[in-house]
């Protein structure tokens, strides 16, 4: 939902007046259209993400290895914010307590020590392994080695996993910011994971990753149709075409005329 977002827009006058957006969403093109905005004038242009998540992922066991992950299990990375929350522990309590599905947990902890402390001391299970993360610059790597992401509705984590074609699992509930219900809308419509709002779902949805392959098939196929990248080359286009000198003739474009 981009309502506070747009809000204002239809009063804007500008011969050169564009938006970006991450991806060619109906909810937000619906919201844009309604403020007077010309379709020639949205832009799908991606994200602006670091360059190791748009490469080549190099041996993706080779980097299990350098991390010590278990070949034989599922891998799950878990990124729910660097300072940490109850709600984390209790996500993360579900998973170790799972049984039947042999999975080994990345938790991410971020620059928290005593959110990392907390994870470390928590019991693991017969099934699920775990490793704690601490802050690193080496994101890219970790999603590469993973089969399945755990996080919350930040638009970082979300468009960093699209383009890796990570299949994801995203906390939903009422209790995030608007732009944060945005992405799990996000999410949702254009099928790129699976949104859960009570922790306890969180086990059966793994489960169903580790048993049924084409689910999470179907996600990175949704991901592939809906990314957009190249946002560097895009973005630079579309600033130098906004610096060119205007035709003589150029009419004045005002958002909320038709």
């Amino acid at each position: 939902d981009l309502t506070n977002w747009v809000w204002g827009l239809e009063r804007l006058d500008h011969p050169r007046f564009h938006v970006t957006a991450s991806a060619r969403w109906a909810g937000g093109l619906r919201q844009l259209r309604e403020k007077g905005i010309p379709e020639d004038r949205i832009h799908a242009i991606g994200q602006p993400l670091r360059p190791e998540f748009a490469a080549p992922r190099g041996d993706r066991q080779a980097i299990r290895r350098e991390w010590e992950i278990p070949a034989d299990r599922i891998v799950i990375l878990m990124v729910m914010g660097g300072a940490g929350s109850a709600r984390a522990h209790r996500l993360v309590e579900r998973i170790l307590a799972m049984r039947g599905v042999r999975a080994h947990l990345l938790a991410c902890a971020g620059r928290s020590r005593e959110f990392a402390a907390g994870l470390a001391a928590m019991a693991q299970g017969p099934d699920v392994s775990m490793r704690v993360i601490p802050f690193t610059d080496r994101m890219a790597d970790l999603m590469a080695a993973s089969d399945l992401l755990v996080t919350k509705p930040g638009p970082g984590t979300i468009n960093e996993a699209v383009q890796m074609r990570l299949p994801m699992l995203v906390e939903g509930g009422r209790h995030w910011l608007f732009w944060e219900q945005a992405n799990i809308d996000l999410v949702r419509q254009l099928g790129l994971g699976d949104v859960f709002d009570d922790p306890g779902d969180l086990p059966g949805l793994i489960r169903r990753h580790a048993e049924q392959p084409e689910h999470g098939a179907a996600m990175r196929a949704a991901m592939e149709r809906h990314a957009e990248s190249g946002f560097e080359a895009r973005i630079r286009e579309l600033v130098a075409s906004l610096l060119a000198p205007a035709p003589p003739a150029a009419a004045n474009f005002s958002a909320g005329g038709h």
